[in-house]
């Protein structure tokens, strides 16, 4: 997505949430445009919008919601997601709640001061609520996130996923990934080819950081241990 269409698309969603009501504090700006932002790794095609309440959400349908009626080619709505389609692409107002302790920041987008949600965080909701459904843009952000500067963060994060973890494993191993549904920037091409690998030494990674606290829990059952962790690994024995 270019930045001229990712502009209008964020003006249609300002102006769906202005017309429901919604203060700047009730949402945050996630998914592959903040990636973007941060990492300037691979174009996004949509623009994604996250709160915490579901009545929120029900309020941008278009269904009692016109604000962008005339720009608007058509919707689809459930209980947790409202998506709104449009010539230059994709506005999604979905229910999620943070999976991380890493909390929205202010910052500015396209000449407005908004929230937006932090890198781990949004890589941790993709492992959190897709595993089994990963995407092809999914592998790549998450082999971005890595082999980055918050690699600490998200192995430490997503230590208390394991079952999660097992479930991208898996579908790496059945994978049908195709590099052409990447449009990378020139800091994700170091990237493209390899992300699978990637997200191999990724998962690899966390399996034996799980592995070692559990052993530790085993040896020394007086220091505090996540129940997670012990219980997960137990599980398998």
């Amino acid at each position: 997505m270019d930045s001229s269409n990712e502009y209008r698309l964020f003006q249609y969603a300002l102006k769906q949430l202005h017309e429901a009501g919604l203060d700047r504090k009730d949402w945050a700006i996630g998914g592959g445009t903040v990636l973007k932002q941060h990492f300037e790794h691979r174009f996004s095609k949509d623009i994604d919008i996250f709160f915490d309440n579901p009545q929120m959400v029900s309020a941008l349908s278009p269904r009692f919601n016109d604000a962008n009626k005339d720009k608007m080619i058509r919707y689809f709505e459930d209980a947790m997601c409202t998506k709104l389609v449009f010539p230059e692409g994709k506005v999604d107002f979905v229910v999620a709640g943070q999976v991380t302790d890493f909390k929205p920041s202010l910052r500015e987008f396209h000449g407005e001061k908004v929230f937006m949600e932090d890198p781990v965080e949004i890589v941790a909701k993709k492992i959190w609520h897709r595993d089994s459904d990963f995407k092809d843009r999914d592998f790549f952000d998450l082999a971005t996130l890595y082999l980055s500067d918050r690699k600490e963060d998200l192995i430490k994060t997503t230590i208390e996923m394991p079952d999660k973890i097992d479930e991208i494993r898996k579908k790496i191993e059945h994978s049908d990934y195709d590099v052409r549904n990447i449009e990378p920037l020139p800091n994700g091409k170091n990237i493209i080819g390899r992300e699978l690998d990637i997200a191999m030494d990724f998962i690899n990674e966390v399996k034996s950081r799980v592995q070692g606290l559990s052993e530790i829990s085993d040896k020394y059952p007086y220091i505090h241990v996540s129940p997670l962790y012990r219980n997960t690994e137990r599980a398998k024995r």
